[in-house]
Formats: structure tokens, sequence, C-alpha cells
């Protein structure tokens, strides 16, 4: 199963190196330590991230008495990381000519130092006002060549001199650390390709998302300088059936009027559908100004509103009181208007027509909204549609409306941060749903609770 794990996340190379330990007595111990490392590196997606895992693992690992993560930054070896008893090189650097780190990367092999006064390959003391007394410098490899190294540092004298030298593949299994050292080191290379790899698909998602977002709102300016534009050439058309049928009607024949009657409807609803584009742009365009809302109040003066347009009917309205969100009021207060206003229409043939507006708490979405009416309802089917723009149901053409109410709806909630779906039977009623934020992501909990709740 270990050797699945290792050769999922870092290929052949570190299962070769794992197995270097397979006649050493520590072998089982090792095995959770290098799953926990590995899992652990898995999650990481940044530099700081991983130096931090492999230099607390590797420690635990090796037993030593510190570890240092290095890194080759602008020709010289940067210590990003470092676990010790006594930390003294984090966030320093070296010239490659001037440090054990930088001989290990320029040879592209360990180097194991028994005694760091001894060694000729350490000529400058600065391990003079330090605990360490030995080493092991382990290169890490990148996609062309070394670039860095897992550094492990030792009190007490740890290799012995006279079998343990330069070579690399004849000292590898005379120690039987130095398997697990570079088996860690390997780990550490290939979560830096994984993590750039990460970093450059972000890149390049965050360029291709900067440039739909240009696009849309290109295409959005221009849809409102149309949509604007043709404002004036409809009032033109609409004035002149309004002259035909109110001043030149007997000169037309009966056939005549049909068709300008019929003009001066189609002018309406598209003059309908273009102040519906035009609200919907300004609606989900312009700043917000985000504020915890009251949305039962919203919801009753709406409900109010709606009666006084029909005081004729009779509708069976339910809100719940004390509902809350973060966000916009005037858009907020359009998106409660639009899912109760289409209620009201959609129960107007109904009997005894109810409408609700609630919240309950789900395990998946959190606090979730709903309007929920008793009205004409849509088939599952057209439930993928009904939040597209213009779009309006079969059978609806008797019922007021342009096919742009949803469609705010739905843009209202996408740049809020939340989420909206619908829920029907035909002939049963429909249910609409949405979620908001409860108060701003970067919000400190505490300091909120502080502000805006009595205890």
């Amino acid at each position: 199963m270990l050797e699945a794990l290792i050769f999922a996340f870092g290929g052949a190379e570190i299962l070769m190196y794992f197995q270097g330990v397979d006649e050493t007595p520590d072998r089982s111990n090792l095995v959770p330590q290098i799953t926990r490392l590995l899992v652990e590196l898995s999650r990481c997606d940044t530099i700081e991230q991983i130096a931090r895992v492999c230099c607390e693992r590797a420690r635990q690992a090796v037993s030593s008495d510190g570890v240092c993560f290095v890194l080759i930054e602008d020709g010289h070896a940067h210590y990003i990381e470092e676990d010790s008893v006594n930390i003294f090189l984090k966030g320093t650097s070296r010239g490659l000519e001037d440090c054990i780190c930088g001989w290990c990367i320029q040879h592209e092999q360990l180097a194991l130092v028994d005694d760091v006064y001894q060694d000729e390959r350490i000529h400058i003391r600065f391990y003079d006002d330090s605990y360490v007394r030995s080493l092991a410098m382990i290169p890490i490899n990148g996609e062309s060549g070394v670039i860095g190294a897992l550094g492990f540092y030792f009190s007490q004298p740890s290799f012995t001199s006279n079998r343990i030298g330069y070579d690399q593949e004849r000292t590898r299994f005379q120690d039987h650390r130095i398997p697990m050292m570079e088996c860690l080191a390997e780990a550490a290379g290939f979560a830096l390709k994984n993590a750039t790899i990460l970093a450059n698909v972000d890149t390049v998602i965050a360029e291709r998302t900067d440039a739909l977002e240009r696009v849309n709102h290109e295409l959005e300016t221009f849809a409102y300088t149309v949509a604007h534009d043709l404002k004036n050439p409809l009032s033109v058309v609409k004035t002149n059936c309004w002259t035909i049928l109110n001043l030149m009607a007997e000169q037309c024949s009966d056939k005549t009027l049909e068709c300008v009657q019929r003009m001066e409807t189609a002018v309406e609803r598209m003059k309908g559908q273009i102040d519906g584009m035009l609200e919907m742009y300004r609606l989900t365009n312009a700043e917000f100004d985000l504020q915890n809302i009251d949305l039962s109040t919203l919801a009753l003066a709406t409900v109010e509103l709606l009666r006084a347009r029909e005081p004729d009917r009779t509708v069976d309205c339910t809100i719940e009181p004390g509902m809350h969100a973060y966000g916009d009021s005037r858009t907020l207060g359009a998106l409660i208007e639009n899912l109760l206003s289409n209620a009201w229409k959609f129960t107007s043939d109904i009997e005894k027509p109810q409408i609700e507006f609630f919240s309950i708490q789900t395990d998946d979405d959190g606090l979730v909204y709903v309007v929920r009416d008793n009205g004409a309802g849509f088939s599952v089917e057209e439930a993928q549609t009904l939040f597209k723009v213009f779009h309006r149901l079969p059978d609806t053409a008797d019922i007021e409306g342009h096919g742009i109410g949803l469609t705010s709806v739905r843009r209202i909630i996408n740049k809020h941060g939340g989420r909206v779906w619908a829920e029907g039977v035909k002939g049963q009623g429909a249910s609409f749903f949405f979620t908001l934020p409860l108060l701003p992501i970067d919000t400190d909990l505490e300091e909120f609770i502080e502000e805006h709740v009595e205890i």
C-alpha cells in the first residue's frame, strides 16, 4: 500500500529510494513516517508549506537535532526553513562556494560530514556558534537538475569518516539513515514540482478568468448601449402606431388596423424587455453598498406593494420574521421583489393562492432562503432554463412579464457569492432557493460578535 502511495505521489524514483531500506530494522517505523509525510505534502501548495512539512517530518524520521530546507535563489543558497533545537540559519543566504550546502548542490551528490571542524569543504566557520558537529546534505532534484538541498544536523559525530567518503554510490547503504534522507529529499523535489504546476495552472486560470470578465463586460456594455439606443426608434414606431389607430382609423381597413395593433403590442413588449435589460445592467454593475440586511422587512414591503397594485386579490402570504443576510440593500430588494412578484403572478389562477418566504438550515449549503408558492409550477425539464434571459415558460403568454426577472435574480445572487436554484411540479407550485453570506468573508468573528451581538 505504501509503495502505491509513493508511486502515485512522486513516481518510481521515490519508490526506488524507499526500497533501499528493505533490509534495515527500522523499516516498520519508517512506513508510517513516510506515509504521513507524503499525505501532508500532497496538501501543500506553496514552497513555504512544503519546506515546513519537510523539516518537521524529516527531523522526526531521522532523529536529527535539526533540519534545514535550502533552495537556490539568484545563485545563492537560501535557507527557506529550519526545524532545530537552536535555529540559526533560517532566512539567511550563502554563496554556493561558501557553504557545504553549495558543494552538495554544485556536485549534485550528498555530502556527509562527520566533523564540521575537520572537513575541507567547510572553509567558512559559520557553525562555530552553533550546536552542529556533524551533518548530511542531500540534493533536492528539480526538472532540470539540483535545485536545493535538505540538510540534517547532529550535535555529535554521526558518520564514521573512514567508511563514509564522497562517493555517493559507495556509501549509499552503509548508514541506514541515508536512504531515508534521500527518500525525503526526493519527496520534497516532487512536492515542489507539483506546487509549481499548480501555481502555473492558477496563473493561467486567473488570466483566462480576467480575459473572460473583460469580454463579458464589453459585451454587457455593448448590449446596454444597443438597448438604450433602440428606445428612441421604438418610441417613433409607437407614436406612429398611436397616430394611425387614433387619428387615421377611418382611413384604414380593419385588417390594417389589426396589423397596427399587433405592431403596437410587439413594440410594448420589446420596450418592456429593453427596460428590463437596462435595469438588470444597472442593478448588477453598480457599486455594492454591503451591510446587514433585514430580508423579512424587504419582503413585507414587497407584499404590501403587490396588494396595493391588486387590491381585489386575496393571497395568503407568510413571511418568516427576523431573516437577515449580508449584502447590498438595493439589489437584494430587487431580488426579493422579483421572486415574490413571480410567485404572485403565477398564483393568479389559483382559488386559494399561498406564498411563503422562509429559511431552512441544511448540511450542504448552510442557511438557505426559500420562496414557495402553490401556483402553476413547472416541469423538471423547464427548471433548467428558468434563469435564461428572455426565457418564458410555455402556456404563460397571458401572464405579464418579459423573461428578465429570474435572470436578474441569478446575477444578483452570483455577485453576492451565493447560489440559486428552483424546484417545481407542474400544476402544483414552485420553490426558489438561494443562499447569501451571513457576514463578510474576511470578518473576524470575535470582532463581529462584539460589535453586533448583545450578550
